[in-house]
């Protein structure tokens, strides 16, 4: 894994032609951890990044004129998100949640300071007159807890299903199969 000193250790955001038809975004929210000690949250793993550095990444630039994002935010970051998405140039349609569960089910219980977290949110906005490619599929998936910020492959399922590519990752923690991938901790690819 690789901790950049300084913004910007990834490169530019990659172009396409014609620019990417959806982007998949999971910004390092810029997390404090009030334990003494190197901590436990995300600045343990990643470079977290300030709301006013992902606000001002150039994704409208690269983006498509009609597109999709799907913006991952937790629920301490929910309103920076929504700001974030307007930003980037794109209007909120729906927000898809992600319930983390254990083996046989149950509510993975996760961190948090007044309740604890099971869910992560994923703002699913769009930009131009970019059509979902089915109207059938629920808001919220039930997967197991993945490594810290990795997210389960049945959404990369659901993004393939609604959303017609190129694909871009952001801040990818890992690669697949016919998307390409921009971030510190980027797979080449």
């Amino acid at each position: 894994m690789m901790v950049p000193e300084e913004q910007g250790t990834a490169g530019p955001l990659p172009s396409t032609d014609g620019g990417w038809k959806v982007i998949v975004a999971d910004p390092p929210w810029p997390y404090v951890d009030r334990l003494p000690g190197p901590g436990r949250g995300a600045g343990k793993h990643y470079r977290l990044m300030t709301v006013q550095e992902i606000r001002d990444l150039p994704v409208g630039e690269v983006a498509a004129a009609s597109a999709h994002l799907y913006l991952w935010t937790t629920n301490g970051f929910m309103a920076e998100a929504h700001e974030i998405c307007r930003a980037w140039g794109f209007e909120l349609k729906s927000i898809i949640t992600w319930v983390k569960v254990t083996k046989d089910g149950r509510p993975h219980i996760g961190m948090g300071r007044t309740f604890r977290n099971v869910t992560e949110h994923c703002l699913f906005g769009v930009r131009g007159r970019a059509p979902v490619l089915r109207n059938n599929v629920p808001n919220v998936l039930f997967a197991p807890r993945t490594r810290h910020s990795e997210k389960p492959d049945s959404f990369y399922d659901t993004v393939e299903n609604m959303s017609a590519g190129p694909f871009l990752e952001m801040f990818a923690r890992r690669g697949r199969d016919g998307w390409s991938s921009w971030g510190d901790e980027a797979p080449d690819g």
